[in-house]
């Protein structure tokens, strides 16, 4: 069965994870957004603790190497699901993706689980 990590996902399974992250996210899917949401990720802690960024830096460009990332750019599809569903376009691109590909989408984000309860699993479901 074809995935779909959104960046909560990859995250989560990177930092708490790491072992299964590889296993986990090895052929599956995201969108270029996960680069950005990860970058800010990133910053965040960056600036509240002392971690070593480069290290994680290396760990999700590893992991993320091994996924298909896809451009989703601006897409109507997209746009009409974040208006219908009030979500936002940066969430409607996986769930967008995630639909094309007649996948699931991991995610740890309880709004889109709620919104999408048949498509959506946990890191926890994997």
């Amino acid at each position: 069965m074809s995935l779909v990590f959104d960046a909560s996902a990859i995250i989560r399974l990177v930092e708490l994870k790491p072992d299964k992250a590889v296993n986990a996210l090895r052929n599956q899917y995201t969108v270029d957004l996960a680069y950005h949401e990860i970058g800010n990720y990133l910053w965040k802690i960056s600036k509240l603790t002392s971690i070593n960024i480069e290290s994680l830096l290396k760990a999700f460009n590893s992991v993320i190497s091994l996924m298909n990332v896809i451009s989703i750019g601006l897409n109507s599809d997209a746009i009409n699901l974040a208006r219908r569903m009030n979500i936002t376009y940066y969430d409607a691109t996986y769930v967008y993706l995630t639909l094309k590909l007649n996948a699931k989408l991991v995610t740890e984000d309880k709004e889109l689980m709620t919104k999408f309860p048949n498509i959506t699993i946990s890191i926890e479901e994997l």
